[in-house]
This record gives structure tokens, sequence and C-alpha cells, in this order.
């Protein structure tokens, strides 16, 4: 068959694959002994039709065992998403969610594929400065609008913030820039909703626990919100600030968060959300009864979610 036949197909046809990707599979079995081609026609159809995508997990189901895997490999570029990271807010998680993003794409993709991103790093004593010795939060929010700003002229799809607090400044940002913010507390809903829970202890930095930003957005998704006591409040932002973002992780720490733990599971929280991205590399799953939620784990996987769909 010549390959100048794929490129003869009308415009409805461009239609009828945006609309179902089931006609890739038509495609190949019409054109199996020009598969790359077809490949490459599908690659480039969005440029005429803006509404045709395909993830390679479906491709995979189509042609299985296929010896095209360099054409796959080219193709992850096209079809993930870019996803831009505002980073820095500390080092310490913004390391992990590299790890995480890259990890989660290579279990996806397989081979040694790894994550379309950007990450603009904010320089977290700039950042502290303005939070808490000028209490200027006016100033902290510009500089996490311009790094949002940044990472859109870089090509990013959509935005992750690699901080749970900071989530404050979303609706700063989200009107000076034209791509999506992937809002960790709305992931960690979605996860905490399917796990059928509907009451859970909040940990976190000061503003996290005490302020409303994070916890109405559980409430919207029906989850009720328990948080430490002042002094356990004290405790735990304090150890963030002076221990965690700086890489230090202490047993007799872990010790007490765990202590704190199993108070909210007595006061009746079903399930603990870590929302301090570095809580996580402090206290697992393993260490308390109650079912933990790592927000960094979770915004990591729908990122990845988001890049592939």
């Amino acid at each position: 068959m010549q390959k100048s036949c794929l490129f003869a197909i009308k415009f409805p046809v461009f239609q009828l694959i945006g609309q179902n990707h089931k006609f890739l599979v038509i495609l190949l079995k019409v054109f199996g002994d020009e598969f790359e081609w077809v490949l490459i026609f599908w690659v480039f159809l969005p440029v005429f039709h803006p509404y045709c995508h395909m993830n390679q997990a479906m491709l995979r189901s189509v042609a299985p065992g296929s010896n095209y895997t360099h054409s796959l490999n080219w193709i992850d570029l096209h079809i993930m998403k870019k996803i831009g990271v505002i980073g820095g807010l500390s080092w310490v998680s913004t390391a992990e969610y590299y790890r995480l993003l890259n990890g989660i794409t290579q279990e996806k993709l397989g081979g040694v594929n790894s994550a379309r991103l950007s990450i603009e790093s904010v320089n977290r004593q700039k950042y502290v400065q303005h939070v808490i010795e000028e209490k200027n939060e006016l100033a902290a929010g510009e500089m996490i609008c311009h790094a949002a700003q940044c990472l859109e002229r870089a090509g990013a799809d959509f935005i992750v913030i690699s901080c749970n607090d900071v989530h404050r400044f979303v609706s700063r940002i989200e009107p000076e820039i034209s791509i999506p913010i992937l809002h960790i507390a709305e992931a960690t809903a979605a996860v905490i909703k399917q796990a059928g829970i509907h009451t859970v202890g909040l940990l976190g930095v000061r503003k996290t626990m005490e302020e409303n930003f994070y916890s109405e957005v559980l409430r919207h998704h029906g989850i009720n919100t328990i948080i430490p006591n002042a002094d356990e409040r004290t405790y735990i932002h304090d150890s963030i600030y002076e221990e965690l973002v700086k890489n230090v992780f202490l047993d007799a720490t872990r010790e007490k968060y765990i202590e704190i733990i199993n108070g909210l599971q007595s006061r009746g929280a079903e399930g603990i959300v870590l929302g301090c991205t570095e809580i996580p590399l402090l206290v697992s799953a393993g260490d308390v009864q109650v079912k933990t939620f790592s927000t960094t784990a979770i915004h990591c996987k729908a990122a990845i979610e988001m890049a592939l769909g």
C-alpha cells in the first residue's frame, strides 16, 4: 500500500478520530504493513484537529508486542503534557517531587521514560523573609505568581506547586496565567473520598492547619477536618521550619508526630492528611495504625495522570 494513501484521508475522518480513538484500531488493521506511517500520521493529526489525544497505554493495547518501541518513545514527547513545578519551598520536597514524578512516569510508560517538566525554584529564604519577618503576604504571593508566569513562558501546560500552604495563593495566581493549577487539596480530597473517609486529621505548617484555604476544599467534598491542639500545632510548625525543610529527620521528632497522630485518631480522625510535603519523609504509613494520606505522592500521581490524560 502506498504510504501517501494515509495522508489522503479527508477532514470528516479527522473529526471521527478526534471523537473516538478506537478508529486507530481500524487504521492499523487496514494499514498494518505501514505501521510506522500510521503512528506518524497519528502524531501529526492534532496539527489539523486539536481535539485528537491518545495515551501510550492505548497505543500499546492496539499493537501488543510491537517492535516499534522507538516510535512509541518518540510519541511520548507529543502525548505527555509538560508539567510546570514551582519548587524551592523547600528544595527537600522539590527533590522528592522530581523523584516521584519521574518514577511514576517510568512505571506507566515503561523503559527509562521520564516526565516532561520544568522546575522554577523559588528562593525559600526570601519567601520566608516576606512571610515570617515582614508578614508581607502580598510580596510572598508575587514571588509565587512570578514563578507560575515563568513556567507558562517555558511551555508548561499546567502548574504543580510543591508546597501545601503556598496553595493559599492559588486564587491570586489563576487570573495572571492562562494554564490551570493542579490543586493539591483537590487531588487529596479525591483520594480521601475514594477511601470512604469522612473525617481526617490535618498536619502541616500553621497556616495550613489554622486558615481555611485547605480545610474548605476538603469540606466542599464532604470531608471534616480535625487539627492538633495549640501546643501541638506550634511543635509541628517549628519542626517543619527548623528541621524538615533543612533535610533533618530525627527519631525524636517522628515519635512526637506519632503521638500527635494517635491523639487525632482518638478524637475521631479516620485518616491523617500529611499536609506538608516534607512530612511523608518523616512519617510513613507503617509508623501508625490510622490511614495516612501523603499529599506529595497523591499530588505527583495526579500530575502524571493529568499529563498523560
